[in-house]
């Protein structure tokens, strides 16, 4: 039927994995101009929603795109991976995409995605090349440092390479937070001592509502996967476990260090009423801050702890 052959192929573009976000704010409209139809996004313009793993399987897309935020391709299928297990990904991309293993995508999301800007022209033909197999290559993105399926990136993982190729391209230019940007913010005082006294400082700003100095708490390669205080709010709220940590007070629980620059900390969310008993676990690293020789603690993943 005509139907069936104008139908566009469902693409589900996700910009992080744990929680599992779909895409929001200008990609709905980059995926339709790339020929597909966005899935699991907001009205136009709209923030960046949350979804299940289950909701993810059953909405069965044509296709899948990776572009987690900040991260090129292998870092990016290094955290799928130790965020999902190799069984749930599996799961994925043998029974989740109409389309096929073939179809399961993974871009650069920090050069390619997750800014709005001159690149988008290249965004928009890497996502044709993941749409329409008939374009696969076409544009010169596929098979490079800029894109792979995730079969393809998960091989390179395993014989140590990271793309077969490169793709020309400009070297980019350095962008700041927008926490550095906003210079009327109070200055944050960020402790060098424990790694707990990291953790206690972002929830005593996530529960005073001062998400600019929360965010700002993220080490750098965090900062650059939520973009923006903006966005790491609009992930917080919208997130069932996460949004418990703006309004009820957590305890911290156990700390790991498992090197004299990596460290876990255990928060427990109290069971309230109906809510459950909740534990998170804060991944912590040191960083030397870039107008500072003094090392502190940051927050480069928050997740359940397990």
């Amino acid at each position: 039927s005509t139907a069936s052959v104008t139908a566009k192929p469902r693409v589900a573009l996700l910009e992080w994995c744990d929680p599992i976000m779909g895409c929001g704010y200008w990609l709905p409209e980059l995926v339709k101009l790339a020929g597909g139809e966005a899935m699991h996004c907001p009205p136009p313009g709209g923030a960046t929603p949350t979804i299940s793993f289950q909701s993810l399987i059953e909405s069965k897309p044509d296709v899948v795109v990776f572009a987690l935020c900040g991260f090129n391709l292998k870092r990016a299928a290094r955290e799928i991976v130790n965020s999902w297990g190799m069984h749930k990904l599996e799961k994925l991309m043998n029974d989740g995409v109409s389309g096929g293993r073939k179809r399961v995508f993974v871009v650069d999301g920090n050069y390619l995605v997750n800014r709005s800007g001159p690149r988008l022209i290249e965004s928009a033909e890497a996502l044709a090349e993941a749409i329409h197999p008939a374009l696969l290559g076409h544009f010169g993105h596929f098979g490079t440092d800029l894109m792979s399926t995730m079969d393809d990136i998960l091989r390179m993982m395993k014989i140590g390479n990271e793309s077969e190729s490169y793709k020309i391209r400009l070297k980019s230019f350095e962008e700041k937070s927008d926490a550095d940007q906003n210079n009327s913010k109070e200055k944050l005082l960020l402790p060098s001592t424990k790694p707990q006294e990291a953790v206690s400082m972002q929830l005593k700003y996530l529960q005073n509502g001062n998400l600019v100095n929360a965010f700002a708490v993220n080490s750098k390669a965090n900062q650059m996967r939520w973009c923006s205080p903006d966005r790491f709010a609009a992930v917080l709220k919208s997130h069932g476990d996460f949004c418990r940590l703006l309004s009820e007070p957590a305890k911290i629980g156990e700390i790991k260090e498992t090197s004299g620059r990596i460290a876990t900390v255990r928060v427990i969310l109290a069971e309230q009423g109906d809510l459950p008993l909740v534990e998170l676990l804060w991944t912590m690293v040191a960083e030397v801050p870039d107008r500072d020789n003094k090392m502190v603690w940051r927050t480069e993943k928050v997740g359940p702890a397990h």
